[in-house]
């Protein structure tokens, strides 16, 4: 839990703190209390002070978040990535495929480089891209959503079949990595 600011004259108090998953919350959500240092949490009485900290509140938190929070962009300063000790048959095969055509620019064991982002990242956990997001990814290309690094282009000279391949090579290797 981070205290932003307290102002003195009307004790308003501006709390700023990151959910965490394992606490009930959804990870990577800011959540921003203001109240009294009293304890007395409501925004009817807050006067002027109280609104111009919570909207520093609110403006350090978003910052936090874009810049510093988290997300894939936060994934690509390409980590260590646990390998397993044994991948299945397909996944061996994705992998073959993935060092071939992905790993220019996803990197080594899909731990991202500096032309993109790490695969072995909790935004691309199968509740958040299924397997699906990588076919039409790898057939149609992907605007810049999560990254910063430009829009992915359509991958030349793979198949469907292919890219379900590199999926099972990349989901073993976030099993792995207890991404899910």
């Amino acid at each position: 839990m981070l205290i932003v600011g307290k102002l003195r004259q009307t004790r308003h108090t501006v709390v700023i703190r990151r959910n965490n998953k394992d606490r009930g919350g959804r990870p990577g959500v800011f959540v921003v209390y203001m109240g009294r240092a009293s304890g007395n949490k409501g925004l009817d009485k807050m006067g002027r002070n109280g609104w111009i900290a919570l909207g520093i509140g609110v403006v350090i938190a978003l910052l936090f978040a874009y810049y510093g929070g988290g997300g894939a962009n936060r994934a690509s300063t390409r980590g260590e990535v646990v390998v397993p000790a044994r991948f299945s048959e397909t996944a061996l095969a994705g992998k073959a495929i993935f060092e071939s055509k992905c790993i220019t620019c996803h990197g080594k064991n899909a731990a991202g480089t500096s032309n993109g982002p790490a695969l072995v990242h909790k935004i691309y956990e199968p509740n958040h891209h299924s397997d699906g997001a990588f076919l039409r990814a790898a057939r149609l290309g992907v605007r810049a959503h999560h990254w910063r690094f430009g829009d992915m282009p359509p991958v030349a000279g793979v198949s469907p079949e292919d890219v379900r391949k590199v999926v099972a090579y990349i989901r073993e290797l976030q099993r792995a990595n207890g991404i899910f």
